[in-house]
């Protein structure tokens, strides 16, 4: 079976009641996600909050609104997550910068688990630190297209780009993001 062809035929399984299958559906795309999450976090967030949390909580609402989600192609699910995890990032920024919080305080979260116990990846580790460094619309054009999955023209939608621009930048983007690797690699061996 092709990848496209387990998540919806995870999808499937996991809609009709088979816990195994949702655990796994998940658990295929947790090292896409954890970069995502990563590299969506932003200096303040990061922190404050672990990757592997959001990620948790993520996965959490994704439980409970997981009868909502219907599979309508490939990238549906990815994109979904993607939705989510933004709504919980959004949901930590707020509560960090809201007047009367103090600065000691961190939201409830999940207790630690299998995802955190699972995440610290050397190659994920390397492809955050170069994703960080890369310009802001690098980054999003990146997120856009290999996160989430939007073809160029819904990616140059939400930039208010044209498709063809936003072939070009993706393209400087990867150039970019190939010698941040490049250069992370080095200075580890």
């Amino acid at each position: 079976m092709s990848p496209i062809s387990v998540t919806h035929e995870l999808w499937r399984r996991a809609k009709a009641g088979d816990q195994a299958a949702f655990d796994e559906l998940f658990s295929i795309h947790t090292e896409r996600l954890l970069v995502f999450i990563a590299a969506r976090l932003g200096e303040r967030l990061r922190t404050r909050v672990e990757p592997q949390d959001v990620l948790q909580d993520s996965y959490a609402a994704a439980w409970q609104s997981f009868s909502t989600f219907d599979y309508t192609d490939d990238g549906a699910f990815l994109r979904w997550m993607c939705r989510i995890i933004d709504h919980r990032l959004r949901d930590a920024h707020d509560y960090f910068t809201a007047a009367k919080r103090q600065v000691h305080e961190v939201p409830q979260s999940a207790p630690t688990g299998p995802v955190t116990a699972l995440a610290r990846a050397e190659n994920r580790e390397r492809l955050q630190a170069a994703i960080a460094q890369l310009s802001d619309e690098h980054r999003e054009v990146i997120l856009l297209r290999y996160f989430q999955g939007l073809s160029a023209e819904e990616a140059a939608e939400r930039m208010q780009r044209s498709a063809g621009a936003i072939r070009n930048l993706l393209s400087r983007a990867l150039v970019e993001l190939g010698k941040h690797l490049k250069s992370g690699k080095e200075s580890t061996s």
